[in-house]
């Protein structure tokens, strides 16, 4: 995915862009992407062909070992109320979850052996230096560290 750094809103606490793929699982798709923080994903996407809506968040938390474990939840509104719609639900979120899946598993390969060396960057890469100056500068918080002993 190539986006020009104008096409990239951030805002305090959130960053937005949107963007059109060619997905395997979903064909031709109008993405909307919104990340709350630095680990939480809300992600929209608009088929094509067929026409349908598919939510789907994305979360993680860190783990042990500087690792982190992360959560997916799919959603799609209602087709009505009789069992083809209910079949035609659980065919989206099918659809959806496999996504979801991908995107996870693509990820976790890049994300697990990636080293950054920011003088070698190439101009593709700007919106990544934005990016990782965004995270660098995010407040961390630890509400529960007075509870713990």
């Amino acid at each position: 995915m190539e986006h020009e750094p104008a096409a990239i809103e951030y805002g305090e606490f959130t960053v937005e862009f949107e963007n059109d793929v060619r997905d395997p699982t979903l064909g031709e798709v109008h993405q909307h992407f919104k990340l709350f923080g630095t680990n939480t994903l809300a992600l929209s996407n608009k088929p094509t062909m067929p026409p349908i809506e598919l939510l789907s968040l994305f979360s993680a938390t860190p783990i042990n070992g500087g690792k982190s474990k992360g959560y997916t939840v799919t959603a799609t509104p209602r087709q009505g109320d009789d069992d083809e719609a209910a079949q035609r639900v659980e065919q989206i979120l099918d659809r959806g979850e496999h996504f979801a899946r991908t995107i996870m598993d693509d990820d976790n390969i890049v994300l697990e052996t990636i080293r950054f060396k920011p003088d070698v960057l190439i101009p593709a890469d700007r919106p990544l230096v934005r990016w990782l100056q965004y995270a660098q500068k995010y407040p961390n918080a630890h509400p529960s560290a007075p509870l713990i002993r």
